[in-house]
């Protein structure tokens, strides 16, 4: 669920822009930059079952126009250059999400900047970090938005688990699906390591 900043940035009926989403649940920062990309390409649609269907696709990696890239080196950022100059697939806005902003290195950040500057029309950035203490340049070009953690009450968990497993949400969701029992003597590692195998069974 968006909140009200998000909302009333979605009220604006921006042409372009660009987002920095920071804070310590990489994963979370993920899934809002996802909400906010299906809002963005489906804010001209009023038909709930179509708005889904685009939420569905966008969350399964297959809507034609969200880039998502993981690690930005100078390769992935000529890519994204040349898509942003590219029609729109579905006839609207494109988005590209980049993860892990807060590791981009100088070269591909110089390559960057002009770039989210002056995004051209119906093209928006989705900058995702961990933390905000990231180049000076790119945060003074970004609408910069505080991602919390969510709380244990917010996740349905007491502050055992919660701080088991740190407050990161996708871990918390994990552990509540499978059921795992934190009281049982198990290290850290042997659990971590049904959680991934319990990840790589969903796929």
């Amino acid at each position: 669920m968006l909140d009200e900043f998000l909302r009333n940035e979605l009220s604006f009926n921006r042409e372009s822009g660009t987002y920095l989403f920071y804070g310590d649940d990489l994963e979370k920062n993920y899934n809002i930059a996802l909400e906010f990309s299906a809002e963005l390409f489906s804010r001209n649609i009023e038909n709930i079952d179509e708005k889904n269907k685009i939420k569905g696709k966008i969350f399964r990696n297959l809507y034609s126009d969200l880039m998502v890239v993981d690690t930005l080196n100078i390769d992935t950022v000529r890519d994204i250059i040349k898509k942003s100059y590219t029609s729109s697939h579905e006839g609207g806005a494109k988005v590209f999400v980049l993860k892990n902003i807060q590791d981009i290195r100088k070269e591909s950040a110089n390559a960057m900047l002009k770039l989210i500057e002056e995004p051209t029309k119906d093209n928006f950035f989705i900058l995702i970090s961990k933390r905000l203490n990231i180049l000076s340049t790119i945060k003074s070009r970004s609408i910069i938005y505080r991602i919390r953690k969510s709380t244990p009450e917010e996740l349905g968990v007491d502050k055992y688990v919660y701080n088991f497993f740190l407050g990161f949400t996708n871990d918390i969701e994990k552990y509540k699906e499978k059921e795992i029992d934190l009281m049982l003597e198990k290290s850290y590692t042997t659990i971590g390591g049904v959680l991934k195998e319990y990840e790589k069974e969903k796929i």
